[in-house]
């Protein structure tokens, strides 16, 4: 039987409509094992969506034992692992007699809980909103998780919410149990000669790294240290596994084929997005991002270049800002005391729309008489994004020969200021 090319080109781009979202048939460009790390995860990065589990008092078919003298208990599962055959972790829970929670968590999944250690919860006190003193409960459990390629010790970080009589919201929020992962992958992949540090962050602690959470969010994040200074910035270093990042230019696809996420490809994207840029390092031996840019006078400024031979303090404030305002008095005293052995100072005020007349304004009667740099964006002004500025007075001083930071912010604010140029300034920059 002979078959047309047009039936053969057909069924081909059939097939094609068929491809699982997020799936390539480009060969990985590199491919990296990554290692389970556990514990001590919890609380460190901010991408965790706690997951609630909710408690009722009906006795699930899967429990088959629980301890004795556990009075008015309530029930749950914890559903997890791998998204095509999740295991279901049963839980019990109730208050002993002084009222401290007692929680079991069937870690080993034989319907059995006599044979599971009870959470070691550790009280949380904070304030609520309307001034009362609450208690939140704080544990740990490790469920020991079937995969493909054999079981997996996964922790989870546990949370009890506040169920203290004085709560107004007590009742109404029911008896619920939240849990965050407390497990992450970390690896190296090398991308154009670069070797990165990766991390693979199963951020809804589903025990699956696969992105298969929903379309609008596949649930698992890859955070990269492009600018290698060991911390995963939000900007520019954390990208969602299952849609397309770039890199120095180059955009590429993240794959994880197995659900325990101990493996990571990384391919040459049919597709092309722009780069984020993640935030400078700002911290004392790092180069300060250069700029052009011109000041509220209408001056040109051309920095580092324009301070060659100088100590250049840039400032980023706002004159709205109370806490600029307890920093200025400061700034204005290290200028006429140090100004005369080189010290520059450059100010970027992040401050609104058509205010350039009040931003004069408020500097000569502050006596801050030193160029500034205003374009009326706010947070969203060029420097300040250039910069990464989220948190105004920051003073940084730069040498301006090698446009190296010398001093960061905490050591130039308030007292602390006088002290570092006295200290930086007795060296010729």
């Amino acid at each position: 039987m002979r078959i047309s090319r047009t039936f053969v080109a057909l069924i081909s781009s059939l097939l094609l409509c068929y491809i699982p979202a997020g799936a390539t048939t480009v060969t990985p460009i590199y491919t990296a094992s990554l290692q389970l790390v556990t514990g001590g995860v919890a609380g460190q990065t901010s991408y965790a969506h706690p997951h609630p589990v909710g408690l009722l008092p009906y006795k699930p078919a899967t429990i088959m034992r629980i301890p004795q003298g556990i009075k008015d208990p309530v029930y749950g599962a914890i559903q997890f692992g791998p998204a095509d055959h999740p295991t279901d972790f049963a839980i019990v829970s109730s208050s002993d007699a002084s009222g401290l929670p007692v929680t079991v968590i069937d870690d080993n999944h034989n319907g059995d809980l006599t044979d599971d250690k009870p959470v070691d919860w550790k009280p949380v006190h904070f304030k609520a909103f309307n001034g009362v003193t609450l208690t939140r409960y704080i544990g740990t459990t490790v469920l020991n998780v079937p995969y493909k390629s054999g079981n997996l010790r996964m922790p989870l970080q546990l949370i009890l919410p506040a169920k203290d009589p004085s709560d107004p919201n007590a009742a109404a929020e029911g008896d619920t149990l939240l849990y965050v992962p407390d497990y992450i992958r970390k690896g190296t992949v090398i991308l154009n000669g670069v070797s990165y540090n990766v991390m693979l962050y199963d951020s809804t602690a589903r025990g699956d790294f696969r992105p298969n959470l929903s379309a609008a969010f596949g649930g698992t994040w890859l955070l990269i240290d492009v600018n290698h200074n060991g911390v995963i910035d939000q900007r520019g270093e954390t990208y969602e596994v299952g849609k397309p990042f770039n890199i120095a230019g180059v955009t590429y696809d993240a794959i994880v084929p197995d659900a325990n996420g101990s493996i990571l490809q990384i391919s040459k994207s049919r597709t092309s997005v722009p780069q984020v840029l993640p935030p400078p390092n700002l911290s004392p031996g790092h180069t300060a991002p250069p700029f052009t840019a011109t000041t509220v006078t209408g001056k040109h400024v051309s920095f580092p270049q324009d301070y060659h031979g100088k100590w250049v303090l840039l400032y980023f404030w706002g004159s709205w800002c109370p806490d600029c305002a307890q920093q200025n008095p400061y700034m204005e005293k290290a200028y006429k005391k140090f100004h005369s052995r080189g010290l520059q100072v450059l100010g970027i005020s992040i401050d609104q729309a058509d205010f350039s007349a009040q931003v004069q304004a408020y500097m000569h009667n502050n006596g801050m008489n030193w160029p500034d740099i205003y374009d009326g964006k706010m947070w969203d002004a060029a420097l300040a994004q250039l910069y990464f500025i989220r948190l105004i007075p920051t003073p940084l001083l730069v040498d301006g020969t090698t446009g190296k930071i010398v001093a960061g912010r905490t050591e130039l604010l308030h007292e602390n200021l006088d002290a570092t140029l006295s200290r930086i300034l007795g060296r010729q920059p």
